[in-house]
Order: structure tokens, then C-alpha cells, then sequence
């Protein structure tokens, strides 16, 4: 299965924070009873410096799939720009380096049974303020992890830089850079129909009166979706509670109607309140919380539900 797509299907700017990126969206029609699908994107001088045309595949697997198998990361840190990042370097060699070694070398395996399928970031995504260090991490990451399915939660320092609400300034994205790089399916794609939008941009990370607060909607940063038999909850835990509720519900319903998951896994960045978390948003407490809610409570019933945290 082959999908065309150029640059009049709808190449933009970021609309907020990482200024310098362009975002493409589009909806594709997978097979359900196919694990991938080809892609051939276009690209002229005006997106980039220099005409592009790429053919590539992405993997998608069914629930009809024999088996699903993924990296997760977590607080990945690779430079001290914007935090102390103790580990950035050990001799000759540097996090950074390192990283993106061991990703290429894991997904570049050409045994489709060993080679993953999903690359997920649990938070602190680099401790990327403005872009830069996801850039560096992107440009050295071939294309064998970049055709895979990613998602990633946004943690602590990625809505505030410093690590949390006390210390925020008007420099740091709210997750808004970081929602508009890894081009997720989100709640809030799902209500911009009709629109040209694909996220919610009413909350103006750079026209707020204080910036030691969460300058995002909650609707920006929750997904959820199967990969293969495996199903997937995400949410950042700086957002309410209150704000957060019926989409969970929403997500436990999904899961468990007609998903095909048989396993599922609750991803996200805080395991104690504070760093501009609620008690009420930990990964634990969302979790027995999703335990209770219809559709996920079959999973939990069944030991087959598990989280994740940063």
C-alpha cells in the first residue's frame, strides 16, 4: 500500500515554541490486515533548502500482529545547557553519542521478529528548552527508529526547564514544542475538526500573566492507542485532574471495546506529587483510579494492566 503525499497536503510552521520546525499531518487509511504502510513524501524548495522526495515504510502493527515489542526511555539526558546533567559525558564518549548509537544498532536489526516497533519517551525529553537538543538527537537517529511509531509524555522539565512551576520563565515551551515535534494523536486532535489546526492553542504559552503555572491544555497532552495486541494510556501530570477525568474515561473505554489490545500500559512522567504535580495526577494514583474506570478494570482484573513512570 502506497501513500502520495507532497507539500500541498499541508507543510506548516510550529505554531508556538520550536519556531524554526515544520510540522506535517495527515490522515492515512491503513489495512487492518497489514502491519505497515509505504509512504512517498515530496518536498520542494520552499519547505527545504533542497528538493526532497522520500520513500519510506512504517511499521504499524495489527492486533492480528504476532507480537509487539517497543523501546521506552526515560529522563534521557544528553547536555548540561539547561540543567546539570551529571552523566552527559564519561571519557572520550558523551550520553548523546551513546544514545543514538544504541538506538540505530537496536532498530537497524533485520530480523522483523527482533527489531522494535514503537520508540516512547516517559518525560524530561532531553531537558530540551528551545528545540536544540531534540535536533541534535533527531539528526543523528537513522531512519529505522525515526519510520517506527513514536509518543512521549511531557514531564516536569519539560513544561518548566528548571524542573518545575516555582522557577518558570517566559523561555520555556509548556510542552508546546515538544507536543508539535512528535506530532502525536491527541484529545484535542480529535475536537479540531472542521479546523485547521491539528492541537489547541488557546492557551498562549507566551501571553500569560505568570509563567509558574501550566501554560497548556490538559486535552494537548493525553492519548491513548494500540500498537498491536498492546494498548497505550499517556498523559502529563502537570495538567488537573478535573481536566483530565472524562478523557481517561474515554481512553478506558476505547480500550476496553473493540481496541484488540489484550495487554495494557499506563505511561507517564510523575511518581510523587510536587515539581508542579498533584497527588491526584501521580502515575500510581492515575493508575488505581484507571483501574476502577469501565474498560480498563477488565485488565486490571486480569493482571494486565501496568504503568509506567519517569
Amino acid at each position: 500500500q502506497l501513500c502520495e503525499r507532497t507539500t500541498e497536503d499541508g507543510f506548516e510552521f510550529f505554531e508556538k515554541k520550536y519556531l524554526s520546525n515544520w510540522l506535517f499531518s495527515t490522515l492515512l487509511a491503513l489495512d487492518a490486515d497489514s502491519d505497515s504502510i509505504q509512504i512517498r513524501l515530496t518536498a520542494d524548495e520552499v519547505t527545504n533548502p533542497q528538493p526532497l522526495s522520500l520513500t519510506f515504510t512504517v511499521r504499524s502493527p495489527t492486533p492480528k500482529s504476532s507480537r509487539t515489542s517497543g523501546i521506552v526511555w526515560s529522563d534521557p539526558c544528553i547536555s548540561s545547557k539547561w540543567i546539570d546533567c551529571e552523566l552527559h559525558s564519561i571519557g572520550t564518549s558523551t550520553a548523546l553519542n551513546r544514545s543514538v548509537t544504541l538506538a540505530n544498532a537496536i532498530f537497524s536489526q533485520r530480523e522483523v521478529d527482533r527489531s522494535p516497533d514503537f520508540f516512547y519517551i516517559l518525560g524530561d525529553n532531553f531537558y530540551d528548552q528551545d528545540g536544540r537538543l531534540s535536533n541534535a538527537v533527531f539528526d543523528g537517529l537513522n531512519f529505522d527508529v525515526k519510520t517506527r511509531l513514536m509518543a512521549m509524555v511531557v514531564g516536569n522539565h519539560d513544561a518548566w526547564v528548571c524542573g518545575g512551576p516555582d522557577c518558570g520563565d517566559e523561555f520555556d515551551n509548556a510542552g508546546y514544542g515538544m507536543m508539535q515535534w512528535y506530532a502525536q494523536d491527541v484529545i484535542s486532535s480529535q475536537q479540531q475538526k472542521g479546523t485547521d489546526l491539528l492541537y489547541d492553542f488557546s492557551v498562549d504559552p507566551d501571553k500569560q500573566s505568570s509563567y509558574k503555572q501550566f501554560n497548556n491544555n490538559a486535552t494537548n497532552l493525553i492519548w491513548y492507542h494500540t500498537v498491536g495486541n498492546v494498548g497505550f494510556i499517556g498523559y502529563s501530570g502537570a495538567a488537573k485532574y478535573s481536566d483530565s477525568k472524562q478523557y481517561f474515561e474515554q481512553a478506558c473505554s476505547f480500550m476496553g471495546a473493540s481496541s484488540g489490545a489484550e495487554a495494557l500500559f499506563l505511561l507517564g512522567h510523575w511518581n510523587n506529587c510536587g515539581s508542579g504535580c498533584s497527588k491526584s495526577m501521580t502515575v500510581p494514583n492515575v493508575y488505581m483510579t484507571l483501574s476502577k474506570m469501565s474498560g480498563c478494570d477488565t485488565f486490571f482484573k486480569s493482571v494486565k494492566f501496568r504503568f509506567f513512570d519517569g
